[in-house]
Formats: C-alpha cells, sequence, structure tokens
C-alpha cells in the first residue's frame, strides 16, 4: 500500500515548484525561418511534400477505397479514416493557420 505524503510535505513540494518556476527565464518566442514570409526553407520542403508525395498518398487511398467497395466487403471505419486523412491533408493550410502558423 502506498502512503500519501503529508500536508506539509505536498506544501514544501508546492513551493519548491513555485519558486522554481519563479527562477527560471523567460522563454524566447519562436520566429519561423525565412523571416515567416512563406518563403523559408521549411515551408518549401512542406510545400514540394504536399504537391508531390501527400496528394499520392491520397490517390491511392481513394482508389483503395473503390477496390474494396468493388470487390469486398469493407469497413465503415477504415473509409472514414481514409476520408478524414484525406481532409486532413487537403486543409493542411487552413489547419496550420488555425494554430497561427
Amino acid at each position: 500500500m502506498t502512503r500519501l505524503p503529508s500536508a506539509k510535505h505536498a506544501t514544501a513540494l508546492a513551493l519548491g515548484a513555485a519558486l522554481l518556476v519563479l527562477l527560471l527565464p523567460d522563454l524566447a518566442h519562436a520566429q519561423a525561418i525565412g523571416g515567416g514570409a512563406g518563403s523559408g526553407v521549411v515551408t518549401q520542403i512542406v510545400q514540394w511534400f504536399m504537391q508531390n508525395i501527400a496528394r499520392g498518398l491520397v490517390m491511392i487511398g481513394i482508389i483503395a477505397v473503390a477496390i474494396m467497395l468493388f470487390v469486398m466487403r469493407f469497413s465503415a471505419g477504415v473509409i472514414a479514416s481514409v476520408v478524414a486523412g484525406g481532409l486532413i491533408l487537403a486543409n493542411a493550410d487552413s489547419i496550420a493557420a488555425f494554430f497561427g502558423f
């Protein structure tokens, strides 16, 4: 059986954690590579991935679902996951903008 800490121990731990937070320096604000103008290296890599690889993966997923519908029984969960993945990949820019990127 585990023993719960006493009130004195919990108070000392909370005070120590608060002191540690106060002693830590302020965190730096992150900045986008390339100034955030949409021309940085990371942005170019993401755009290349979305245009070349991700689009092909979505098309393969759609074709796989179509084949499953024609030749075998299918699971609604599998189809829903393919559709959800396709929607996420198709709207990646909007999702990133929602988070402020």
